[in-house]
């Protein structure tokens, strides 16, 4: 069974973006400029892999939705034989790529042309060093290392429900299914994730995208919901002792539904943000976690209900969006510190509650404060009595990141 290439020191693995199917490219194609964002917005070049469907034009069509969502370039990589998966032509376009993008049909016909090819030890080593790949329906169930690729629907798992397959391996430990509430399929994915040690089923509704960043943070982004089944720790499963179309017994199992906004840890098994109630003009506090809202004490931001996705990119605030999507991914908090300057009314506080907000989420202690009370310890600084370094140790024992 495939598995993800291992990161070459220094590289921060890319985003895996599956996709419950049927997204919407015309009237809010949220996902779909989300993922073109994030691979560079105005520069990025997308290559489309349209390998799924049987249809010839399916290419062809994706690559003008990302044109007119803004791609700089679009590719079509048409991986029709195993034999194109070597093809040293093809393979460079994926050295090329700043983005993926595997289209919906059968994820069985994927796996079966891709696997075990130069192509598929490709797109995973070239996501290990930081190029993004997304998938929908058949594309996303295929990105697992145990793809779904059949079964029956209902709610009630059963024996022999699921058809399991080795997939192309993008990402271990999770079990990825598509259409999820549209085709009730939370049966299936039960059984799969029951038959599957330790797996963690995720089951994508029509237009909506789970978003896994290279620190196994998932947001959900898009209209529906993402059906999560955490089989981590399971206590006690009858998927191996009862008979064909039986019920399955499954204890141990825990189910989270999130939808847009919300993010969870892969690693921890933990919900990381909630959700602002319609209308709400403050961020309902109990939708953090307890450890989270430890993290937020120091900072005390002013606007709680502050994310990344909500700041204006206005040519007047010279803020552009592709810069505030990598900065939200967090990657730069380890290495350096951020100042956040310009005049007044151009939406300084807001937009650092915004990543201070995102930086507690991920476990990072943060300050956020004004200039003028830099300027202060500067001044205090002057005097030469000792004041000011002990005012800068006191500070970097706080917290590691500051937001001014």
């Amino acid at each position: 069974m495939m598995r993800p290439a291992k990161r070459s020191k220094g590289a921060t693995r890319g985003f895996i973006i599956p996709i419950g199917g049927a997204e919407s490219r015309v009237q809010n194609p949220v996902i779909l400029q989300r993922f073109v964002t994030l691979c560079g917005g105005p520069r990025a070049h997308i290559a489309v892999i349209p390998t799924a469907s049987s249809r010839d034009d399916t290419g062809d069509r994706y690559e003008s939705v990302f044109r007119n969502l803004g791609a700089d370039r679009v590719s079509i990589v048409p991986f029709k034989t195993r034999a194109d998966c070597e093809s040293e032509r093809y393979l460079k376009e994926l050295d090329r790529a700043d983005g993926v993008f595997m289209t919906g049909g059968d994820q069985v016909r994927l796996a079966r042309i891709l696997s075990g090819t130069s192509a598929a030890e490709k797109l995973r080593t070239r996501n290990a060093e930081g190029m993004h790949i997304a998938g929908t329906s058949a594309g996303a169930s295929a990105m697992s290392a145990a793809m779904i690729a059949g079964g029956k629907s209902g709610s009630t798992p059963r024996a022999g429900m699921v058809d399991l397959a080795p997939g192309l391996g993008l990402i271990s430990r999770l079990i990825i299914d598509q259409h999820f509430s549209q085709r009730d399929r939370l049966g299936r994915l039960l059984t799969a994730v029951a038959a599957t040690p330790f797996a963690v089923g995720i089951g994508l509704d029509e237009d909506t995208a789970a978003f896994i960043g290279p620190d196994d943070t998932l947001e959900v982004v898009g209209s529906g919901g993402v059906t999560i089944i955490d089989g981590s720790n399971p206590r006690n499963s009858t998927v191996d002792s009862v008979r064909h179309d039986d019920p399955v017994g499954l204890t141990g199992i825990r189910l989270h539904i999130l939808v847009a906004g919300n993010t969870y840890d892969l690693k921890t098994h933990t919900l990381l943000s909630g959700t602002p109630p319609p209308g709400s003009s403050t961020w309902n506090t109990t939708a953090f976690t307890r450890p989270v809202e430890r993290f937020l004490k120091a900072p005390k931001p002013k606007n709680l209900q502050a994310c990344i996705e909500g700041i204006a990119h206005r040519h007047t605030h010279r803020i552009h969006e592709h810069v505030v999507t990598t900065l939200g991914r967090g990657d730069w908090i380890r290495n350096t510190r951020r100042l956040l300057t310009g005049a007044i009314g151009l939406g300084k506080t807001r937009t650092a509650c915004a990543f201070v907000l995102r930086t507690c989420r991920r476990r990072f202690s943060a300050l956020q404060t004004r200039t003028v009370r830099v300027s202060e310890a500067l001044r205090i600084g002057a005097r030469g009595d000792g004041s000011f370094s002990r005012r800068l140790a006191r500070l970097a024992s706080r917290v590691r990141h500051f937001f001014m």
